[in-house]
This record gives C-alpha cells, structure tokens and sequence, in this order.
C-alpha cells in the first residue's frame, strides 16, 4: 500500500513538471472555484492570478512569434515580450501585453518595433490615426495602409528618424521607430513583413 502511495505522489511529480502553462492554467482556475466554494476568497484570488500568469505566458509566445525577421541589410538584436499584469492599471493598461524587437545595420541605422494588446497603450496607435483624420496631417506625416489596415507614417528628414503607428484591431497596436534611417520607407517594409491578420484573430 504505502508502495502505491510513493508511486503515486511520483507520477504526480512528473505531471508537474511536464504540465504546460494551458494545463497548469486550467488546474488552477479548478482550485480556485473550490477555494470559491470553500469561501477562502483570497486563496482563490491567488490561484485566479496565477492562471493569469500562466495565460500570458502562453499569449506572449504567440506574440513574439509575430516579431519579423531583419529586413535586408539589418541585423535582428534582441527581442523581449513583457507583460503588466494587474500592476498596469494605474495608468489604464492592467493585463496588457507588450513586445518588441531592435534591429540595426552597419551604418548606424537603429529600429525598434513594439507590438502591445491591451489597455491604453495598445489604442495608441488608434490616436494617432484620429489625430490624422480630425487634426490634420502635420509635415512630414501621412496616412498608410499596411495590409489592409491603417497607419500613421512620421518622418523627419532633418533628423533622419520616423515611427510608423499601425492600428490592428480595437486594442493593438504595431509602432515601428527608427533612426539614421533615409526615409520611412524601411519603416513600412518591416511592417508588411508582419501578419497583422494573426495578430487580430489570435491575441
């Protein structure tokens, strides 16, 4: 009997460990309807953020997924996904989800794209596109399709720097930033080289 005790508690081990974050979100969801039952609010608050946890880990995958390769002549640095969970509500952006890329070339030319779903700042995109269409294009500024959808294009050619604002969905959005670039265009080749229509559909 206590043979079958130990066999158990180990089987129960390796389920752990080999449990992905979708299993271990939906164990604890589970315990938290029993600590629900059971009136022990705070546990199940806890068990409720961990599976939060665990599903943004899981949406963070799928969001650095859609980072794009380098775009000719660049090389690809670093890529990070970042998520703000309930601390972000302060500013309006709990549980939102952020990720971004850096890619550089020889020349001293630097870009960064940052893919954010959620809160305020994944509408962000969407105010700059009503600044476009109620304010008026500033200089240097223009209105862009990028695959169907709308975007805001900034380039300066003074300083040789621009940010491209992409609008996907109600709460993503796609900002593209580079300097000692020659013109926006390596903004909007980065951009098209992304499946926005993913990016709405699966986050």
């Amino acid at each position: 009997m206590k043979k079958g005790f130990v066999l158990f508690g180990v089987m129960m081990i390796c389920l752990t460990l080999t449990a992905g974050p979708k299993d271990e979100a939906l164990s604890s969801l589970d315990t938290a309807k029993g600590f629900v039952s059971g009136e022990q609010y705070s546990k199940a608050v806890d068990e409720i953020n961990y599976a939060l946890a665990k599903i943004n880990e899981i949406l963070a995958q799928k969001l650095l997924a859609l980072i794009p390769e380098a775009p000719a002549g660049y090389t690809r640095e670093s890529t990070n996904s970042t998520g703000l969970g309930t601390a972000g509500s302060f500013m309006g952006s709990a549980n939102s989800l952020t990720a971004d890329a850096s890619y550089n070339n020889p020349s001293g030319s630097y870009i960064n794209l940052t893919i954010t779903v959620g809160g305020f700042i994944g509408q962000a995109a969407s105010f700059a596109n009503m600044g476009q269409m109620f304010g008026g294009a500033v200089a240097g500024s223009s209105t862009i399709r990028i695959k169907g959808y709308t975007g805001t294009l900034e380039y300066d050619q003074e300083n040789q720097s621009g940010t491209l604002s992409v609008k996907v969905g109600d709460d993503k959005s796609v900002i593209i930033e580079g300097s000692q670039i020659e013109s926006g265009d390596i903004l909007k080749a980065l951009a098209e080289k992304m499946d926005l229509a993913r990016l709405e559909r699966e986050l």
